[in-house]
């Protein structure tokens, strides 16, 4: 048991009872100070911990949680976009070809409806030189059948003129 009764008395040239030639080789004096700091630290530090620090650092976790899902979602919207983008090169790769299909084939229909009307007028205007041909023909005969009277006309006119002069002279 502790006697309770004699008050505690520290000797003079002694710091909690290290003797004082220990005590002043150190660097720093430790006194009573240092552990009321060192107390008030602690109480700051854990004020601050529970005031500020936990706070904060929920709210940085909070934001770091929310970085990382927003950095997910860019990442499928930015997946998808990718998607969506070879989809649509696809689509126009076909609608492309689809076009050059359709342009050759309006481009043969062209050819054949253009040979189609280049033998049709070709064969109208043999036709027409067919017919006008045919028309010169006819009034080549008649010019022909024409030319016998007339040469018989002549001729008859050219013997009265030599018979004429044959008289005459």
């Amino acid at each position: 048991m502790v006697d309770n009764s004699k008050p505690i008395v520290l000797e003079e040239n002694t710091f909690f009872g290290v003797p004082q030639m220990f005590v002043r080789s150190a660097l720093i004096d430790l006194d009573a100070t240092f552990f009321v700091q060192l107390a008030l630290f602690g109480l700051v530090y854990l004020v601050l911990y529970l005031g500020f620090f936990r706070h904060h650092v929920r709210l940085l976790r909070q934001r770091e949680e929310l970085t990382r899902g927003l950095q997910k979602k860019a990442q499928a919207l930015t997946e998808e976009a990718q998607k969506i983008e070879a989809e649509l090169e696809a689509n126009l790769a076909r609608a492309k070809a689809q076009a050059l299909l359709e342009k050759r084939k309006i481009t043969e229909e062209g050819m054949r409806l253009k040979q189609e009307i280049v033998t049709r007028e070709r064969q109208r205007m043999q036709e027409e030189l067919e017919k006008y041909l045919a028309r010169l023909e006819e009034e080549k005969k008649a010019i022909m059948a024409n030319i016998q009277s007339i040469a018989l006309e002549l001729s008859e006119l050219i013997e009265e003129q030599v018979k004429s002069a044959q008289r005459g002279t």
